[in-house]
């Protein structure tokens, strides 16, 4: 293999790893501090973290018109996305939000093949129904309807498909490091906005809560935004997205180590469905070459 694409898989796979381990921190976060405050600190920490690194990078790119849409693009799926799973994450388990989110890896592909106008062909398709049927499998709790935070992490896994098919298109034509900070510096901005318009302003933080949005800030999204857009220029969406398919399986491990949050066989079966939809979602024939990496045009 290409060292460089080796390192982009490596790179990826350490962006699962940290994104994994962050969801039981976020959930006894939130129940301290509401919602958008608590991303709008920690993504403001990032953001800040992120310009006094790539100070240079960020003053020539606000110069380019280009380069300061893509960043809004960018960085308003960015906001929507966590702003759905975090508010999800308060009203349901941090394994079952990460197998939710992790529908990406599967709606990724049908996306990148609807923009380019190609048939998505039979895995990803096949792979979506298996997937799906594994959701239902693990969000339908005794009923034929799952949960209103199933629901918003669900829309959730639509936001993030869209964030990564964006910085497909966007790091290939700007600085990655502008790319990654300025997204940040959006996402910040509008989690602010709807903190003053929706919240309350916060009291005392406990240490817990500092704790959290310092570990989210610095390396859940500065470091773990970097990682990504520097790296995903090597590789196209869909080969990014598998490897980011780790996630949940992080995500299950840490919440039974830190919380014993164990799965009923039910919840088992249900997330091995999905992750086995997201693994055929990937597959592609030996014959056929890839899509390229981004939007066409």
């Amino acid at each position: 293999m290409n060292p460089r694409r080796l390192l982009a898989d490596l790179s990826l796979l350490l962006v699962a790893f940290i994104w994994g381990s962050t969801f039981v921190v976020v959930k006894e976060a939130v129940a301290h501090l509401s919602t958008f405050w608590f991303l709008a600190i920690r993504f403001w920490l990032a953001f800040l973290v992120l310009l006094a690194i790539y100070y240079r990078q960020v003053a020539a790119a606000v110069k380019v018109r280009a380069a300061l849409t893509g960043a809004v693009v960018v960085g308003v799926f960015l906001a929507a996305a966590y702003a759905l799973q975090t508010t999800g994450l308060t009203v349901t388990t941090p394994s079952k939000a990460a197998f939710v989110t992790g529908l990406y890896v599967v709606i990724v592909p049908i996306f990148q093949a609807t923009l380019l106008k190609r048939p998505p062909g039979v895995y990803p398709v096949t792979g979506a129904v298996v997937a799906t049927a594994g959701m239902g499998l693990l969000t339908l709790q005794g009923g034929l309807l799952p949960s209103g935070g199933d629901l918003l992490v669900l829309g959730c896994a639509f936001g993030f498909a869209f964030h990564i098919i964006a910085v497909g298109h966007y790091a290939h034509r700007q600085d990655p490091y502008a790319l990654a900070t300025l997204q940040v510096g959006v996402a910040a901005a509008a989690f602010t906005l709807l903190a003053l318009a929706f919240e309350p302003r916060p009291g005392h933080l406990a240490v817990p809560v500092w704790l959290a949005i310092l570990v989210t800030g610095v390396f859940a999204t500065a470091l773990a935004m970097v990682l990504q857009n520097a790296v995903q220029r090597l590789t196209p969406p869909t080969h990014a997205a598998i490897l980011l398919a780790m996630e949940p399986v992080f995500a299950a491990l840490t919440s039974f180590v830190y919380l014993g949050e164990v799965q009923s066989p039910r919840a088992l079966a249900g997330a091995a469905m999905m992750l086995a939809g997201m693994l055929l979602a990937e597959v592609r024939p030996a014959d056929r070459a890839r899509p390229t990496a981004g939007l066409p045009g």
